[in-house]
């Protein structure tokens, strides 16, 4: 008689069933202005993107304009979420090497390098990027990254500037 070793058929289904992916695969998600974007930390709207060439006394660099973009960001983590200025950027092109940071001057109103949002509550401000003046069509680009290191999805909210960099609102 052949006895079945049931254990080793559970480990050998277990094995294959988180090999398959099952959602552990990181994903490019894309979304529009309008949009609600949900992450494994936080949800968060980008209520407004402005564009200038002078904004509370920064002047764009030359050859670059200044893309404001306005955000909302909920914790919906059961802790004090802490973030920084450098957990989105602002990218374009199709080279991944086409991006930019948060600019490190700030005023009242734009998230400070590094903050806290209490657990249930959330926090409103703004983020100031330095972008080539030709930069037209953008994505305000973030990555879930954990404490081992490892990164989750991407997400990446569009948005395309039209005409001159007044003080313009975009299109999303």
């Amino acid at each position: 008689m052949k006895k079945i070793q049931f254990p080793g058929l559970v480990l050998t289904a277990l094995c294959l069933l988180f090999a398959c992916g099952c959602g552990s695969e990181p994903k490019n998600k894309f979304f529009d202005l309008e949009d609600e974007v949900s992450t494994a930390f936080f949800d968060y709207r980008v209520k407004e993107i402005t564009v200038h060439q002078d904004y509370h006394g920064m002047q764009a660099r030359e050859g670059h304009q200044i893309v404001v973009a306005e955000l909302e960001i909920e914790n919906t983590e059961d802790y004090e979420l802490p973030m920084g200025r450098y957990d989105f950027r602002v990218q374009w092109g199709s080279d991944e090497g086409e991006y930019a940071y948060p600019e490190t001057w700030y005023y009242e109103r734009q998230f400070p390098h590094e903050y806290s949002i209490p657990e249930d509550e959330s926090a409103e401000g703004e983020l100031i990027f330095q972008v080539p003046q030709e930069q037209r069509e953008m994505t305000l680009a973030y990555l879930e990254v954990f404490e081992n290191e490892t990164q989750g999805d991407a997400y990446f909210t569009y948005f395309a500037v039209e005409g001159s960099a007044n003080p313009d609102r975009v299109r999303g």
